[in-house]
């Protein structure tokens, strides 16, 4: 669409009404060439904001220092970013899945992309899906196989997940070789390599995961902390938990008094058992559909050797 670089990531956006574009470019940091993106917004699909010409873009992914000492810790030189895909969580919230690529030497000097190293998978997260931020440490979520898989040496992700009842599935392509290991650092077929030995190097994956579950609090005995709630957007309230040799309880408190409103203290609330994508939150002799709808409200949760990933408010 840019005609820039050769991966472009189209990114449906139904919350806000808009579609993302994610297109591969060629920036510098320090002296190096990366493969990088940039981001545009288009309410039409054919009319897009972002983009005004080269040095005139949104700059959304680019590798920089720590990316490079990552790289370097794993025995490679630098790192750049060879493809992006994008889940929208909600109207305010973007999970990207950045394709994070280990170069080796020798690295080119001319303008264009080195071919050489490994790649894997990390998350990102976003409120606007223009400007991202990492967990600490830019951990690794997909790694690549164990030597002889077929995703051993090289994998790049579909563009987002497919929502697949309970879970969130994800395609990518898998080689069992690393990036370039066919070709010379100028682009150019090895001879000493037949075209035989390249055939039914690579594969498509899949990965699964449950819903809603990039991120959680996890305690090994007996925790509590609080969230505020504002006020309830619900009939009822649910909880997204995994606590198979634990508990989980809740206390809806009045924010203003800083003490539980009648019949929902920790005492009041049924544990949560199990391991739940929607659990709901019950209590003895009270429903959350008659907490007062004007009323602010802080929850208190009190995990017991478990792990909890969201709440939310819902219908009964």
């Amino acid at each position: 669409m840019l005609q820039h670089g050769d991966v472009g990531s189209l990114i449906a956006d139904p919350a806000r009404n808009r579609y993302l574009f994610y297109q591969k470019v060629g920036m510098m940091h320090g002296l190096d060439m990366r493969r990088s993106f940039i981001g545009l917004e288009s309410r039409d699909g054919a009319h897009w904001e972002g983009y005004e010409g080269v040095d005139r873009w949104r700059e959304c992914f680019l590798a920089d220092d720590y990316d490079d000492f990552l790289a370097q810790q794993a025995g490679f030189r630098i790192a750049d970013h060879y493809n992006i895909a994008v889940y929208p969580v909600s109207d305010n919230f973007y999970v990207s899945l950045e394709t994070i690529f280990y170069i080796g030497s020798p690295l080119r000097f001319l303008f264009g992309q080195n071919p050489n190293g490994i790649a894997s998978t990390r998350l990102g997260f976003s409120h606007d899906a223009m400007h991202w931020r990492h967990p600490k440490g830019r951990p690794t979520w997909l790694e690549l196989g164990e030597p002889g898989d077929f995703d051993a040496g090289f994998m790049v992700t579909a563009n987002t997940f497919v929502e697949h009842g309970d879970d969130l599935l994800l395609y990518y392509g898998g080689s069992r070789y690393d990036h370039g290991w066919c070709i010379t650092e100028d682009f150019k077929m090895r001879e000493d390599i037949p075209l035989s030995a390249q055939r039914d190097s690579g594969r498509i994956g899949l990965a699964r995961m449950p819903r809603d579950r990039f991120a959680g609090l996890a305690a090994t005995f007996r925790t509590r902390f609080e969230v505020d709630a504002e006020t309830r957007a619900g009939d009822a309230l649910y909880v997204n938990a995994r606590c198979p040799r634990g508990s989980l309880r809740v206390a809806v408190y009045d924010l203003l008094k800083n003490e539980p409103l009648p019949g929902f203290s920790f005492d009041d609330c049924l544990p949560v058992i199990g391991d739940s994508l929607r659990a709901p939150i019950r209590f003895n002799k009270a429903r959350v559909r008659d907490i007062p709808a004007d009323k602010w409200l802080m929850l208190h949760f009190e995990l017991n050797t478990g792990e909890i990933f969201g709440y939310a408010w819902g219908e009964e």
